[in-house]
């Protein structure tokens, strides 16, 4: 993982180390069991803010997305996968959305639409 962790990813390997949650140094994947456990976690955290979002709960739906962030970064930092490089490459790929003239285009559905120019995220390099 990257020396320079941002704020969140400290916090998880606290956590992690506190807690005796597994976690490793160099991004590889886990045991199917421990797969299932984080999507268990990840799908509980989902159905609890689809709920808040139908009673339109805003602290509901703040809890609900501060736990579904926690136990995704839990499962980043399980697997040892740089979070942080992760989702600044991610960003820096979202950025390109913008046409060369500055112009965004959306579908219907209010999707952004990728240009000519978009530049795919390279995450293979940050797995390494």
């Amino acid at each position: 993982m990257n020396k320079c962790k941002s704020l969140y990813t400290q916090k998880m390997l606290e956590f992690h180390k506190a807690f005796g949650v597994p976690f490793k140094e160099q991004a590889s994947l886990i045991p199917n069991h421990d797969f299932i456990r984080r999507l268990t976690l990840i799908t509980s955290e989902v159905g609890e803010l689809g709920d808040a979002i139908r009673t339109r709960d805003l602290l509901k739906i703040a809890d609900a997305i501060g736990d579904l962030l926690y136990v995704t970064f839990g499962m980043a930092t399980e697997m040892g996968i740089d979070i942080d490089a992760i989702f600044t490459e991610i960003h820096r790929s979202n950025m390109t959305k913008i046409g060369p003239d500055g112009s965004i285009h959306k579908d219907v559905g209010g999707k952004i639409l990728k240009p000519a120019t978009y530049s795919p995220a390279n995450l293979k390099p940050l797995l390494t």
